[in-house]
This record gives structure tokens, sequence and C-alpha cells, in this order.
């Protein structure tokens, strides 16, 4: 924590009051200073990516996350960031997490990035409800975010999960997954 100022501590406690307050039972590791510098990295590897872009052969500036447990957290963080940070980083145009949550859902917005969120029950890091809560949220706000209840137990299978299973639509997780990104795409 000593590596932000003392106003971003406050803030970061703050955030993390805010986010037990509403019901969240994570680690505050999970969304505390940690959780805040991995939002930053995050953001400047957006930034790295749209200056350095053409010459690395990506065609568009529309960039989307991919992130797992604490890095899911993270891209769901930047894509609807706590109010301080809200100038100060760079949001992805998709994010897609598997066995993560928002841990600001006050922050979801309508007209935010799209979110897809892979979770399964019995999840002993990252417990379901905290991804529900989000959820619920978002469906109240109207924001663009989804979670898939894979019915895969547990925390890291959620990974098998989205590579090997399939929706109760029939459609394989990971085609939703590349759905999500191809949207940037078309969207150029």
């Amino acid at each position: 924590m000593s590596a932000f100022s003392e106003d971003d501590q406050a803030h970061i406690q703050a955030q993390i009051e805010r986010s037990e307050k509403v019901g969240l039972d994570l680690s505050p590791n999970l969304y505390g200073a940690s959780f805040v510098a991995a939002m930053e990295d995050l953001s400047n590897a957006i930034e790295y990516l749209w200056v350095e872009g053409e010459r690395l052969g990506i065609a568009s500036r529309k960039l989307g996350i991919l992130g797992i447990s604490a890095g899911g957290i993270a891209g769901l963080a930047l894509a609807y960031p706590p109010m301080p940070w809200v100038r100060r980083v760079s949001r992805p145009d998709a994010v897609v997490a598997l066995s993560a949550a928002i841990v600001h859902p006050w922050r979801l917005e309508p007209n935010g990035p799209p979110c897809l969120m892979f979770h399964g029950p019995q999840d002993r890091i990252i417990d379901m409800g905290n991804a529900q809560l989000g959820a619920a949220r978002a469906q109240q706000v109207g924001a663009p975010v989804t979670l898939i209840d894979t019915k895969v137990k547990g925390h890291v299978t959620q990974v098998d999960a989205v590579l090997d299973g399939t929706h109760h639509d029939g459609t394989p997780y990971m085609q939703l997954v590349l759905d999500q990104f191809a949207r940037l795409r078309d969207e150029v």
C-alpha cells in the first residue's frame, strides 16, 4: 500500500470497506492495493498496444482482456474502474473473466464495455455469490455484463470448463469467448 499516495491509500481503503458492505466476501488482497496496481498495469499494457499496435501488426485500437481469477478481477475492475481512477486508466473494450467477480458493482453502467464472466459452484477462492452480486447489479442498471454458471465445481476447473464445455443452449463456451472478442473486430 505504501507505493500509493495518502489520498490513493484512503480511496483504496474506502473501496475495500464499500465492497464488504455490499456483501462481497473476498480476501481484501483481491481488491486492495495489489488489485489496484494490477489494474494500473493492465491499463499501461493497453496504452502500450495503442502506441505500438501498428508496428506489432495489430490492426485495431479495440482491445479485450481475458483474465482468470485475480486477472479476471483486475480486468473487470479496469472495465468499470473505481471513481478516483476513471480518468487515470485506459479501459478495455471487452472482458472475459473466469472464476472472477466484479468488486465494485456500484460502478456498473449501461454504456460500459461488455463483460462475460464464467463461474461455477463450490469455488473456495472466489465464491459464486460474489459474481452473482455483480451480475444482479448489472441487470438492475442495464450494464452489458453476463454471468454464465458452468455448473462445474471449483476454481481452476473453470478453465477446462470454458475450453471443453457447452452452454445449456448447445453453444460451446469457447465460441462465446470468441464471439465476445469478434465483436471488437466487427466494430472497427
